[in-house]
């Protein structure tokens, strides 16, 4: 009889030590604040040259995402990135596929250190980071896209450390990472935008 009270206790423990093995951002958790909200929330704006939101753009002309990430909370908080990776990544697909035909930003040349533990991007309470981008309308390859219907999103780069027994790398789980993200990784999370739609006359 006492094996079946301490069997869910077990089950329990067990829960609770493999969702720590997820996402580790200091002083936040992949699942948000101790209400179940969470701590990040991201957002995509799509504008036009000088800045106004638009949704219909000329073959060629730049069009700039303005990728936000804000810290909801009332305390400081930090997300685990890495040195000479850009902190945000952002991925421009045909509309209503995972067809990738841009992934920004355009990345320089990048140095070969790597931190096991990773470099903290820090949020004061209630602040709000924006990044952008300006797109020329040029694919993967280099040339200019066909008009049609495209959505963007974008999303912080994250790294997650070594930890209980894991090793350390990118999180494509909650998070961006550098290069063309699968499809997987075209949700939206805490750390990644939704999918924002434009048209390309």
């Amino acid at each position: 009889m006492r094996l079946l009270f301490r069997f869910p206790a077990i089950l329990l423990c067990a829960g609770l030590l493999l969702g720590n093995t997820q996402c580790q951002q200091s002083n936040s958790s992949a699942n948000g604040g101790s209400d179940g909200s969470p701590t990040f929330v991201t957002t995509m704006a799509v504008e036009n040259a000088n800045g106004i939101p638009t949704t219909s753009f000329a073959s060629g002309e730049g069009i700039q995402f303005v990728l936000s990430v804000h810290n909801r909370t009332a305390m400081p908080q930090t997300i685990t990135t890495q040195v000479c990776v850009s902190q945000f990544d952002i991925a421009v697909v045909t509309a209503g596929t995972a067809n990738v035909v841009f992934n920004g930003p355009v990345p320089g040349v990048q140095c070969m250190a790597i931190s096991l533990d990773g470099v903290p991007m820090a949020f004061a309470a209630n602040e709000t980071k924006t990044f952008t981008v300006i797109w020329n309308q040029t694919n993967l390859a280099g040339g200019l896209v066909a008009p049609g219907n495209y959505e963007v999103m974008g999303g912080v780069v994250c790294w997650n450390p070594p930890s209980n027994g894991q090793s350390a790398g990118y999180d494509t789980v909650n998070c961006m990472a550098p290069g063309v993200p699968a499809p997987q990784e075209l949700t939206p999370t805490q750390y990644r935008s939704d999918l924002v739609a434009f048209t390309i006359q």
